[in-house]
């Protein structure tokens, strides 16, 4: 853990036997030095977390119906309705009969002794939007049956007159790493990421960063946190 260097290491883990959140939170510093396919094999597969899957009480297979893909932060991502697939599934009602079930497996046994608590975050989010640890989420935990109800609300920023360089895509930025549709989240996340940049010579391992530029060291999570 943490590649070159130690610096400061010994003491996450110290403060991680009492306070896990520590060890949580400098995770992506910590394996910042591994590749992208390396991260991905430390993580679950979609057969290691989903046992069952429906969609209008119709079975899916889960390995064609979700799609992957890995976030530095949250680790291996499996998503329903992802926005590169080409064949995607409409809601035709209300209730749960009309919507999709999925039954999980935790693999509890394979869990870190100081992890305090067992569950899988679910997101709930636009076909076209990427999530970031930080999303709106909900835990599912073992032995529970969980609902997810939603109600959509829709709106639509006018452009000008009547707003100042209001921004509809992506490419109407100056920065945006992160797949899928523009957002003020993403926007804002880009912006910071610019900003360790100028200040660390690097870019926040917690998230997308712009192709060939680095990710921080386990070393230089001291001039992050002074920003």
């Amino acid at each position: 853990l943490g590649g070159n260097s130690s610096e400061g290491l010994i003491d996450v883990i110290d403060t991680g036997k009492t306070n896990p959140a520590t060890v949580i939170a400098a995770l992506p510093a910590l394996l910042s030095f591994l590749t992208d396919d390396q991260r991905v094999d430390m993580s679950y597969l979609v057969e290691d977390m989903i046992v069952d899957a429906t969609f209008e009480e119709e079975s899916l297979d889960f390995r064609e119906s979700f799609t992957f893909f890995n976030d530095p932060s949250l680790g291996n991502c499996f998503t329903f309705n992802h926005f590169n697939v080409t064949e995607k599934y409409q809601a035709r009602g209300a209730g749960p009969r009309y919507g999709l079930r999925v039954t999980l497996a935790f693999n509890v046994q394979e869990y870190a002794p100081w992890v305090e608590s067992v569950g899988v975050l679910t997101y709930i989010h636009p076909i076209g939007q990427n999530i970031y640890l930080e999303s709106v989420k909900h835990t599912v935990q073992p032995g529970n049956s969980d609902q997810i109800a939603m109600k959509k609300h829709s709106f639509k920023r006018l452009r000008a007159p009547f707003a100042a360089k209001c921004i509809a895509k992506a490419d109407e930025v100056q920065s945006f790493y992160f797949p899928g549709d523009y957002s003020v989240d993403g926007c804002l996340r880009s912006c910071y990421q610019d900003s360790v940049f100028r200040s660390c010579g690097c870019m926040d391992p917690s998230y997308a960063r712009k192709p060939g530029v680095p990710s921080c060291a386990f070393d230089k999570l001291a001039c992050i946190d002074e920003m």
